[in-house]
């Protein structure tokens, strides 16, 4: 016993503060999604069955988007499936996520245990990050409860599940960090998998752009060759881009059928967001708006708790979620905010108020065990 202590005692506290967040939260949330499931079964939304998990408490993690990426991994990669009218949806997802899937799957006989690994592990590299990267220029406490709010913000049970938002948090944080430490090289090789995660990936080229230009005290004397490395972001999206096209013949065939599935499309963000917070009484559809705005006017308002480099990330990620379109599209607004880190960083440094701090947590906790229960029983309040 006295050896296990000194053991735990060797680990730095800033790791096992993240240890003990990521083991309390995710055992929560796993007896919550487990107890609900049991109680509403009835009720629940069974979309994407075929590709459910029998083990309850692996099926919980399965669910909405979840069955798109397990297709791509399980079939034919793209291929096959660009051949059956049913399948076309999965060029509306890009590869990142469903190839690592795809490995670690082939090693343990097991696509769904390999998205839930992989979607973890990403999570736990992601909030490391974080902590590394507020640590720049915050202190202990600020750096850890930035890990605190990215662990409890309302939605953040999806980090856990079979989605490729973890995966692309990670990338992006660990992208920033390498370029606060002036090393653009990394920074754009994490920057072409971002692009290869999410269509919106590509759109870091700015903020990293602006952080090479800062860096270099904005001289052109003083840029180096190594600023052709950030065209690997742009890269990323091209080579999806290209073998989209070589597959189907259409460079834009995830737009297409994405557009033509779900309605998805880039639409005025502004006439989105009132047509859904005064014209809208389906509270599914009003809901993810409602917080989502919340959100956004509090990065708005708070916008000098953040560098311009990740407000910059932000107000890109925030546009882009705004803007998407229709309802079904909407309806995953609170997924679409989640890797927009700079929130738990205000959120972070207004934490050094106490009771503001207090109140935010218990908050959020609360919202995020009431909406686990929606989310994971298949309602469409959250997606």
């Amino acid at each position: 016993m006295r050896y296990f202590s000194r053991l735990i005692n060797k680990v730095p506290r800033s790791l096992r503060y993240i240890l003990a967040l990521f083991l309390t939260t995710r055992v929560a949330l796993t007896i919550i999604g487990v107890v609900s499931r049991l109680l509403l079964e009835p009720h629940r939304h069974k979309y994407f069955e075929a590709v459910y998990p029998r083990q309850l408490w692996l099926n919980i993690w399965v669910n909405w988007d979840a069955g798109w990426y397990l297709r791509i991994a399980s079939f034919d990669w793209y291929s096959q499936n660009a051949r059956v009218a049913a399948h076309k949806g999965v060029f509306g997802f890009f590869p990142a996520y469903p190839f690592l899937i795809r490995i670690i799957g082939f090693i343990l006989h097991n696509n769904v245990i390999a998205g839930i690994l992989i979607s973890n592990f990403f999570l736990l590299v992601a909030s490391v990050f974080l902590y590394k990267l507020v640590k720049l220029n915050d202190d202990l406490e600020t750096s850890l409860r930035s890990v605190k709010y990215l662990f409890l913000f309302p939605s953040a049970f999806i980090f856990s599940g079979v989605f490729n938002d973890s995966l692309y948090l990670a990338l992006t944080l660990i992208s920033f960090y390498y370029a606060k430490k002036d090393n653009f090289i990394y920074a754009a090789i994490m920057g072409f998998f971002i692009a290869l995660t999410k269509p919106q990936g590509a759109f870091i080229i700015f903020p990293l752009l602006y952080l090479y230009l800062k860096n270099k005290d904005f001289r052109l004397g003083r840029i180096k060759i190594d600023i052709i490395f950030l065209l690997l972001i742009p890269l990323g999206l091209a080579v999806f881009l290209f073998y989209t096209h070589y597959l189907t013949g259409d460079w834009l065939k995830g737009c297409h059928v994405a557009g033509k599935l779900w309605g998805f499309g880039l639409h005025n963000p502004f006439r989105n967001i009132t047509t859904a917070l005064f014209f809208r009484n389906d509270i599914s559809v009003s809901f993810p708006i409602y917080f989502s705005s919340a959100m956004l006017l509090v990065f708005l308002l708070f916008y000098r708790q953040v560098e311009f480099s990740y407000w910059l990330f932000g107000a890109t990620q925030f546009l882009l979620s705004f803007s998407y379109g229709s309802d079904v599209v909407l309806l995953c607004l609170l997924r679409h905010i989640l890797p927009i880190f700079p929130l738990y960083i205000i959120f972070a440094r207004l934490g050094k108020d106490r009771q503001l701090d207090l109140m935010s947590t218990v908050l959020f906790a609360l919202l995020q065990g009431f909406l686990m229960v929606f989310w994971c029983n298949g309602f469409t309040i959250v997606m």
